[in-house]
């Protein structure tokens, strides 16, 4: 640990790099607050400038209370995850955005950096605390134990080891994944620490879903503009919409200003597979109705706030 210390710092969950894509001419945002929305509260739409929405004080503090309870923190500062991890992938950001829009190519390195931005935007977003670990926590938990507990009482690698050893070491697993004060926290932050080491198991089989499939570049053409929330992106599979799924038959839609969106899954890029060099990125022009369509399932996955370009946009929304 290198002794930083965090002072009452806006970590934004929603990064202003990407925020700004989708200011109006003054550079503010249009803002709606869908829970009174949803509450049936007379809402005007806001204007913020991207530093003024979508943070949380020190929501990415590695707090001592956290390393003092979890020894995986421990040689990690305050500051770790907001200005060693996230600010990586965020400093790149623009540069990728200008190749997926006016190149129509990027390059292996920029595909994984953007792949990376998808991900982490996801990780550290609340909803994925609230609404996705809270929820499958306790169940990925006992999962992942009971697998380990299958794989030393049949595979041929274990033999030798005595079964109450064996029962000794599910029950220390058990113990030691209980569910603890912090436990959302610390999976969490463990997701986006694990984000930044490519060669990472997970970030190498993430690596090879996202850039295995076509990438499609949106272009809103008519009347309606792309919107963007306080949690962008979301994945379509035959069932539902999800939050994000990068398995099976998915779509995943990302907005990338009012007038793009980036759009992948569905269909293998033997292209990229053949050369691993570089990613064509496919430009389609879209309609009025299919821009709508991808804003109103966009809204489904919002924390709070719906985000455009100018008032236009969402003034009119009533959520479904």
């Amino acid at each position: 640990m290198n002794g930083k210390q965090n002072p009452s710092k806006d970590h934004h969950y929603v990064p202003v790099c990407y925020q700004k894509n989708f200011v109006g001419d003054d550079n503010r945002l249009a803002t709606l607050n869908l829970k009174n929305v949803a509450k049936g509260y007379p809402t005007k739409v806001k204007y913020l400038y991207p530093a003024q929405i979508c943070y949380i004080k020190n929501y990415y503090q590695i707090t001592r209370e956290i390393r003092d309870y979890y020894d995986e923190f421990a040689n990690y500062d305050d500051l770790f995850i907001e200005s060693d991890v996230l600010r990586s992938t965020e400093n790149g950001y623009p540069e990728v955005l200008e190749a997926l829009t006016k190149k129509g190519k990027v390059t292996t390195d920029q595909a994984m950096l953007m792949a990376d931005f998808i991900v982490q935007i996801k990780f550290r977003n609340p909803y994925y605390i609230d609404k996705v670990i809270a929820k499958n926590l306790s169940a990925w938990t006992t999962e992942f134990i009971d697998e380990v507990a299958a794989d030393l009482k049949i595979a041929p690698k274990y033999s030798h080891i005595p079964d109450e050893i064996k029962n000794a070491h599910i029950a220390h697993l058990r113990q030691e994944h209980r569910p603890g004060p912090h436990s959302s926290k610390q999976f969490q932050l463990t997701s986006l620490i694990n984000r930044m080491f490519r060669e990472h198991e997970s970030n190498q089989r993430m690596y090879t879903a996202l850039l295995s499939e076509e990438w499609t570049l949106f272009i809103a053409t008519g009347k309606e503009l792309f919107i963007t929330t306080d949690n962008p992106g979301y994945s379509m599979n035959m069932e539902n919409s999800h939050n994000f799924l990068f398995t099976g038959e998915y779509q995943f839609y990302f907005p990338l200003s009012p007038v793009y969106c980036l759009m992948f899954g569905g269909k293998k890029d033997m292209r990229y597979l053949e050369q691993r060099n570089e990613k064509l990125i496919d430009a389609r022009q879209v309609d009025d109705d299919l821009v709508k369509m991808i804003n109103g399932i966009q809204l489904d996955h919002a924390s709070c706030y719906a985000i455009a370009y100018n008032d236009g946009f969402i003034k009119k929304i009533k959520l479904r």
